[in-house]
């Protein structure tokens, strides 16, 4: 690999800026090693380039450049920044090498990099099309949300169960049948649309079910005992219709990160996920303590027939196969499928996506697409510092995971294991909690009047000084209902953008959201007098 050289640094940076289709403005520069690097940071910032990260690799300090430049020190890191950049989304990333670190750790930053941009496309493209919904859900929630614990306050379970989490790809028919024995012994956590082929494989009843997507999801639930399984974990943001379910008991969890914290006034509920309920099921037994945490049916990938689920699986007709183009295409999707895609979409069928392979269980490679991909990414990097075991017997193979059979794995770390009783465990969980004073939708009409009023007076402030302290009022008349944006989130995010590159439209920026914000309140106002009454 051929580093840059101090004369070549300016060539470097007008390439860099001037790429066909690059936008200076929302693309993103990665910088690995020190050497030249403020000298080409400087370079970059003349031309306008926004969106700067480095990584320099080393103990040393933090490299001489601008504040705005984003520095981190480790893989997890890089991830986690990529993830909290703010503006509009970066339709291209560029990595700069400005060290050899070999070329193993080369692509793995590479991997690491590009797979977090995707994640956060995959974020942005949630919270843009789901943003609304999730606020109208968590409102609607809310009474039963105080009422309930969360998933956080369940301390009982010893340290060192083993969890197995049952996701229901392909493989799953492999080894299904081997949960009788890990009943008691191991922790079981099923998302909810793992359901099904439980029941038609007779497995047991999973101590733990997940269901934390906003969509309607009650045909997973159809025809299961619910009520047989430990406890329901629902999402603050989840269709309400999952909180009149049957189940024997319920804990609660904010499944969009800092998004929901509105919901519970503090972040103590958050369930970290990588967009997928396997990951918040794999995330849920690690905060309690669980280790290792087992993955059946988690092949994040098609089978070689382009079968997306489980034979057992009430949607094991739905496959996928990749036309000449290399586009994915679906066919056999179950009427539930279809509604909840026109729900979605507006349409009963699932748009296209390109076909991506990643590396197999068993070598080679397997088919997938760019949502599985983001879901390897993270399991990938969540193992580094979890003890994971991937027993699927198919699918992909997990960076930095163990690769054996279910078998040998309940022979490894769940047959030695006495047997717990999760369920009194649970019951313990519900019966210490105290349900806590219900008052927030008073004080959220209060924030709303406070809001209006600030609005207005920003509207008469005059000259810097003036607007500045009415800009301060209004930011703290909004901080308890701060979650309003969620109504528009995309429209902030580009007047991020647009008022951060050109100094001229900042004002007309800032006036537009006051305007979107004004009208987001009505709309709060509007949901708040609907769901009182």
């Amino acid at each position: 690999m051929n580093t840059p050289a101090q004369d070549a640094l300016p060539a470097l940076a007008k390439t860099l800026t001037t790429a066909p289709g690059w936008n200076i403005g929302r693309d993103v520069v990665l910088l690995i090693g020190r050497e030249n690097v403020p000298a080409l940071v400087k370079l970059l910032l003349e031309l306008g380039q926004n969106n700067i990260m480095c990584w320099p690799m080393d103990d040393g300090p933090r490299p001489d450049v601008p504040d705005t430049v984003v520095c981190v020190g480790s893989e997890i890191e890089l991830s986690i920044r990529v993830l909290e950049m703010i503006g509009r989304y970066p339709g291209r990333a560029s990595v700069q090498f400005m060290k050899d670190p070999g070329q193993e750790i080369t692509t793995r930053i590479c991997e690491t990099f590009y797979g977090a941009i995707n994640t956060l496309g995959g974020h942005r493209a949630a919270v843009y099309g789901s943003g609304r919904k999730w606020v109208k859900h968590g409102l609607s929630n809310l009474r039963r949300i105080h009422a309930l614990p969360t998933f956080e306050m369940c301390r009982g379970i010893p340290r060192g169960t083993p969890a197995i989490v049952v996701s229901p790809g392909p493989s799953l028919s492999k080894n299904i049948a081997l949960l009788q024995q890990c009943k008691g012994k191991a922790l079981i956590l099923a998302g909810s649309h793992s359901l099904s082929a439980m029941k038609r494989a007779g497995a047991p009843a999973p101590d733990v079910v997940l269901s934390l997507d906003a969509q309607k999801l009650s045909y997973h639930f159809r025809d299961y005992p619910i009520g047989s399984a430990g406890v329901l974990v629902l999402a603050a943001t989840s269709d309400p219709e999952l909180y009149e379910l049957p189940a024997r008991r319920v804990f609660t969890c904010g499944s969009n990160g800092q998004i929901d914290d509105w919901i519970y006034e503090g972040p103590t509920a958050r369930l970290a996920s990588g967009g997928s309920v396997s990951c918040s099921a794999l995330e849920l037994a690690h905060r309690w303590g669980c280790s290792p945490i087992i993955l059946i049916g988690q092949d994040l990938s098609f089978a070689p027939s382009g079968q997306v689920y489980c034979s057992e699986s009430d949607d094991a007709a739905f496959h996928a196969k990749a036309d000449d183009a290399g586009v994915l295409r679906w066919t056999g999707a179950s009427a539930d499928q279809e509604a909840m895609c026109t729900a979605i979409a507006g349409t009963p069928e699932a748009p296209g996506q390109p076909a991506h392979t990643l590396p197999g269980y068993y070598g080679g490679v397997v088919t997938t697409n760019p949502q599985m991909s983001v879901y390897h990414h993270w399991f990938g990097l969540t193992a580094q510092t979890v003890k994971t075991v991937n027993a699927t017997e198919g699918g992909v193979k997990i960076d930095n995971a163990e690769h054996i059979t279910f078998a040998e794995a309940i022979e490894k770390y769940v047959s030695p294991r006495e047997s717990v009783d999760f369920n009194d465990i649970f019951d313990h969980t519900i019966k210490s909690h105290k349900p806590r004073a219900f008052d927030r939708y008073y004080r959220m009409r209060d924030a709303i009047w406070a809001t209006r009023r600030a609005l207005a007076a920003r509207e008469k402030a005059v000259g810097d000084e003036s607007i500045y302290d009415a800009e301060m009022k209004l930011a703290e008349a909004l901080e308890p209902i701060w979650f309003v944006s969620l109504f528009g989130q995309e429209a902030v995010q580009n007047s991020i953008t647009d008022a951060r590159l050109n100094a001229d439209s900042a004002e007309g920026e800032s006036r537009r959201l006051l305007e979107l914000t004004a009208a987001w309140i009505e709309e709060l106002d509007t949901t708040l007098l609907a769901l009182r009454s």
